[in-house]
């Protein structure tokens, strides 16, 4: 998922338009990623 652009720009869209406990799942995940919140 590291390398690929597509994932991190959904993690990207996700980061942004999730709130509660669902975003703090999407931070962990994009943290694991390696996506910038």
């Amino acid at each position: 998922m590291r390398c690929r652009p597509l994932a991190h720009g959904l993690l990207r869209s996700l980061l942004h338009n999730t709130t509660g406990e669902s975003a703090r799942v999407v931070r962990q995940m994009a943290g694991r990623a390696g996506v910038e919140a």
